[in-house]
C-alpha cells in the first residue's frame, strides 16, 4: 500500500463478478473440462474455485493498470488516491479509461467516490496516514491466553500483519514465536504471559 501514501482523498472501485469477467485462453480450457448429467462443458470465463485463479488475476489487474501513480489493487478492489483534489481525478480518469478499454465491468453500488477516509485490506486510510481499523484490533487487545501451539500460531498470525503499526514486535515475539516451532515443548510461563500482555497493551501508530 506505499502508492496511497501522501494521498488526500480516495476512491474505491469494486468489480462485478471479478474472475468471471476474465476469457481464459482457448489452449486452456480443457483443463477446466466439468461433467454434468447434460455432457462435458469447458469454461471460457476464468471460474470461481480454481486454486490459481487469485494469482492469474491479480496478474492480469496488475498488468491492466501498470504505470498510474496513486493506485493499488487487490483482486477485485482498486483503490485511488492522489496528492492533490486533481491529482486524483486524473488518476480515477485513468483507471476508468483502462478498466473501459478492457471490457471490465464495476459494481456501481459498492464504489466509493471522493473519501476523505477509506477501509482497505483491514486498514483505515487518511491524508494523515494508514492505520488498523479499530475492530481488527479489538480481538487482538482482547483475546485470551493461548492454552496450546496451534492456537498460539493464529494469535501471533493476526499480531504480524499488523507488525508495521507495533513497535519492538519482534524483539518481543521471539520468545513466543520459539513455542511454536514443531519440536518445540508447549509451556505457557508467566514469562511468556507478561510478554503477551505487553504486546496487546502496545498502541499501535499511523505509517505515514
Amino acid at each position: 500500500m506505499s502508492h496511497l501514501y501522501g494521498g488526500v482523498l480516495f476512491s474505491v472501485i469494486d468489480l462485478k463478478d471479478a474472475y468471471l469477467q476474465m476469457n481464459v485462453e482457448k489452449s486452456s480450457r480443457d483443463y477446466l473440462t466439468i461433467s454434468t448429467h447434460k455432457g462435458f462443458y469447458r469454461y471460457k470465463r476464468l471460474p470461481f474455485g480454481i486454486t490459481t485463479a487469485p494469482a492469474v488475476f491479480q496478474r492480469y489487474m496488475d498488468h491492466v493498470l501498470v504505470g498510474i501513480p496513486g493506485v493499488a489493487c487487490y483482486l477485485d478492489d482498486i483503490i485511488i488516491t492522489g496528492r492533490t483534489n486533481d491529482e486524483h481525478i486524473k488518476n480515477l480518469e485513468e483507471v476508468l479509461n483502462r478498466l473501459e478499454s478492457c471490457g471490465i465491468t464495476t459494481q456501481i453500488n459498492k464504489c466509493k467516490f471522493l473519501q476523505k477516509e477509506i477501509q482497505y485490506l483491514g486498514h483505515n486510510i487518511d491524508k494523515n496516514g494508514i492505520h488498523p481499523s479499530s475492530n481488527k484490533i479489538s480481538p487482538i487487545k482482547n483475546c485470551q491466553s493461548p492454552t496450546n501451539r496451534k492456537e498460539l500460531k493464529v494469535i501471533l498470525g493476526a499480531i504480524g500483519y499488523y507488525s508495521r503499526f507495533l513497535p519492538m514486535l519482534h524483539a518481543e515475539c521471539s520468545e513466543l514465536y520459539r513455542l511454536t516451532k514443531k519440536n518445540a515443548k508447549f509451556e505457557w510461563t508467566e514469562y511468556h504471559e507478561q510478554i503477551f500482555n505487553d504486546i496487546k497493551k502496545s498502541s499501535p501508530t499511523k505509517v505515514h
